[in-house]
């Protein structure tokens, strides 16, 4: 009887051990229309925005608009997953993609990878211009802070993405980034680069300086 409680207490103690190693996406990934977000971009000493907004004609479509380069149409399905439809650039490029690529899942580990690929069409202002390949690769790092002009955030999950085109009929698309997520705010910090075509590339070294939750605005503190 005693053996039994023991192995009872010390399988009780075990299920929130192994509870707390997982990571709720959405609650670092936290971003959803109608979010906007405003990050100081050290290297050219502009701002980035990022804007979320949704599909007037399905709620559970929306687009995360990057100013200067583009958006991303995203899809939330029944099981809460979130698919990347599509890659419009700021250039009116468009890729299309055949099969939705999956994201991240609801739940996560640190050091886990997740790697997905598709083939899509690309289209020119409309006008269907060649067939390519998608390729993109996310590896959740560790568990950081992150300190930004708005706020410093102690509960960030860190993201780095690897992007990259092959095909031909259009400019050739990647993207390298590191992301900084803090939980229930979203992304607060992002450095890497975006590259369209052979000699535009966009570098990025940013951090939140102010940014629009649900309507109202977070406020900083020290």
């Amino acid at each position: 009887m005693i053996r039994f409680v023991i192995l009872l207490f010390i399988s009780l103690l075990a299920l929130p051990l192994s509870a707390q190693n997982l990571i709720e996406r959405d609650q670092y990934l936290f971003n959803l229309p109608p979010d906007s977000l405003f990050l100081h971009n050290i290297i050219k000493k502009d701002t980035i925005s990022i804007t979320f907004m949704s599909d007037q004609k399905d709620t559970a479509r929306y687009r995360r608009i990057v100013t200067g380069i583009g958006s991303w149409t995203i899809q939330k399905t029944e099981m809460n997953d979130r698919m990347l439809e599509s890659i419009q650039l700021a250039s009116g490029w468009e890729y299309r993609f055949d099969r939705p690529l999956k994201m991240l899942p609801p739940s996560f580990k640190t050091w886990e990878n997740f790697s997905s690929e598709s083939e899509f069409t690309a289209y020119h202002k409309g006008t269907r211009r060649g067939k390519g390949i998608f390729k993109i690769g996310i590896k959740v790092q560790n568990k950081d802070s992150a300190r930004t002009p708005l706020r410093n955030f102690g509960d960030c999950i860190v993201l780095t993405t690897n992007a990259s085109t092959t095909g031909s009929g259009f400019p050739k698309f990647s993207y390298n980034l590191k992301e900084w997520y803090a939980r229930d705010a979203g992304l607060v910090k992002l450095a890497g680069s975006y590259t369209i075509g052979v000699n535009k590339t966009f570098k990025i070294a940013s951090n939140l300086v102010r940014v629009q939750l649900r309507g109202e605005q977070l406020e900083g503190r020290n």
